[in-house]
């Protein structure tokens, strides 16, 4: 099992899912069961979100 622990983002006000990026990128590199389980918000926006991105390898 792998567990990335990410944040979103935001640009110029354009929010960047980072927790879905990477869960994509773990799907199609052959992991499964992937999910994004969001951990907390974060202190600098309210919009903003710690995620775990946990997936298995076959």
């Amino acid at each position: 099992m792998v567990i990335y622990v990410v944040g979103n983002s935001t640009f110029y006000n354009v929010l960047v899912p980072v927790e879905q990026i990477y869960a994509e990128m773990l799907s199609q590199l052959g992991f499964s069961n992937v999910e994004c389980v969001p951990l907390r918000k974060r202190n600098s926006k309210k919009e903003l979100i710690e995620f775990d991105v946990r997936a298995r390898w076959r």
